[in-house]
């Protein structure tokens, strides 16, 4: 698999895992496959700053920093760097936790 798909992959489970609580609240498990209009905005909102930064936390504005961290990360800061790096793309260019294999 490219490394494109593999972040592209990673984005989606990522982004996937923290909107479910969302969706199967909101929608009340009627069918749930479409995103409702918070789960729209959130993800446009993480796009752009995903793009916006190149994925790098330090260039956010506090007060994106805080919305990350309550909306996005659900209260984790670590959770709202993962995503807005693996949204970024950044995730693909490093090893998953080992030297490079030859």
């Amino acid at each position: 698999m490219p490394p494109s798909a593999t972040a592209m992959n990673l984005k989606i489970l990522i982004l996937g895992g923290l909107l479910v609580p969302f969706a199967v609240g909101c929608n009340g498990g009627g069918g749930g496959a479409e995103l409702n209009n918070k789960e729209t905005e959130m993800s446009s909102r993480l796009d752009k700053l995903a793009k916006q930064t190149g994925g790098d936390w330090n260039k956010l504005s506090e007060a994106d920093k805080t919305y990350m961290v309550n909306e996005l990360g659900r209260g984790s800061e670590q959770s709202a760097k993962m995503l807005l790096s693996a949204t970024a793309g950044n995730f693909s260019k490093k090893s998953p936790g080992g030297p490079p294999k030859p």
